[in-house]
């Protein structure tokens, strides 16, 4: 590498490692969250390290800027890739929140929730149109990452509710069969009732064969 280039370029390096470090804390971040590795992004800060070592061993000016401009742009795809894997991710939490808690009045418990729902279904579209109308990743990994940290707080609030959730799911089971419990007792108690009644002689029968009765024993 020349002097002028150690003299003229060290901003340059500053900037990139800058932006590597934000990736690199980004992708750990949503590591935490996914409890998982977002490989592709991982394979794109992989491809970083490789352009910036390329370009430290290139004397030519063009060549050396050329693959800087790589390294940031593959910073820039790490963080694209890893706010989408933790966006898609954060939509599947949501999903499943939903169905185990569908028969649940979740709104008396987290008023926010239908913002939360909201911001689920906007960011489910975000992807989807993001994907239609593919822009470079410098321009929509910041619209990502902030999408991902909103639906992030959203998501977490959720799941700290879930014991309270649970504890109101069981209520209403517990009441839900206490209430089967009392129509079925009401049934049977209509049901013997009616089936007494059934069983129970008619009292002017019972005279009328009386008097037969003893109408046949003075004859005898």
């Amino acid at each position: 590498m020349t002097q002028d280039r150690d003299n003229c370029d060290i901003d340059l390096f500053q900037d990139l490692q800058k932006r590597f470090a934000e990736a690199e804390s980004f992708i750990k971040e949503v590591e935490l969250c996914e409890r998982e590795l977002p490989f592709p992004a991982i394979n794109e800060l992989r491809y970083a390290g490789h352009h910036l070592l390329k370009a430290l061993v290139i004397s030519d000016r063009d060549e050396f800027r050329h693959e800087l401009g790589e390294v940031e742009d593959h910073c820039h795809r790490a963080m694209y890739e890893a706010s989408e894997a933790g966006i898609m991710y954060l939509i599947r939490l949501l999903k499943q929140f939903d169905r185990d808690y569908k028969d649940v009045v979740v709104s008396d418990t987290i008023p926010s929730v239908l913002e939360i729902r909201q911001l689920g279904a906007q960011a489910a579209a975000k992807l989807s149109r993001g994907r239609l109308n593919r822009k470079s990743p410098a321009t929509q990994v910041h619209e990502y990452i902030e999408m991902f940290k909103k639906l992030k707080d959203g998501v977490e609030i959720l799941e700290a509710n879930r014991n309270e959730l649970n504890k109101v799911k069981k209520n209403e089971v517990r009441d839900s069969r206490r209430f089967v419990a009392q129509v079925l007792f009401w049934i049977a108690v209509v049901a013997i009732g009616i089936a007494g009644i059934w069983q129970c002689p008619d009292p002017n029968s019972v005279a009328l064969v009386a008097g037969d009765a003893e109408a046949a024993a003075v004859v005898r």
